[in-house]
């Protein structure tokens, strides 16, 4: 199976979007809420279904309470959903505008790592921009569950290794 960085807090705040390895996921969306709720600049690193449904149900969700937020989509690409028809893609961003998520397009995150004396995150990207937040959430592809498995049996990504056939 996988998991996220989210779920598992690797390079990023936990906002557990499967169960925990541990089983501590109520504890883990507990504690996610508490965080999101306090911070005053959000970031979510991807523009896939899953980025761009968060941070609108978030600007949606948190901007009923009217405290000063500013929550940010990162995509790594020039338009947001690009798994989807462009249309879908350009009426997501039109909603996401409406409500008050900034996009940055065209850039990659290079590093993303929490600085425990400010308690904020420091995020860098390939344009050489450097951003900073209260909570950085990561919404990009799977992580294997793998600590379990030898490692000649893993590819250079951490997979288990197979045929074309599943084998």
């Amino acid at each position: 199976g996988s998991t996220t960085q989210s779920t598992e807090g690797v390079d990023s705040d936990i906002v557990p979007w499967k169960a925990r390895q541990n089983g501590q996921t109520l504890e883990c969306v507990m504690e996610s809420q508490k965080k999101i709720v306090t911070a005053g600049e959000i970031i979510i690193c991807g523009a896939g279904t899953v980025g761009v449904k968060f941070a609108g149900e978030l600007a949606d969700v948190l901007g009923k309470d009217k405290k000063e937020r500013r929550i940010t989509l990162i995509s790594a690409t020039d338009r947001v959903l690009t798994q989807v028809n462009e249309r879908v893609g350009c009426h997501a961003m039109t909603v996401l505008n409406r409500l008050g998520v900034e996009v940055s397009r065209g850039s990659r995150i290079i590093s993303a790592s929490h600085d425990t004396a400010s308690a904020r995150w420091i995020i860098k990207l390939d344009d050489g921009t450097v951003m900073s937040s209260d909570c950085y959430i990561s919404t990009t592809g799977p992580v294997p569950n793998n600590k379990f498995v030898p490692d000649h049996f893993l590819d250079d990504q951490g997979w288990v290794k197979v045929d074309a056939h599943l084998r």
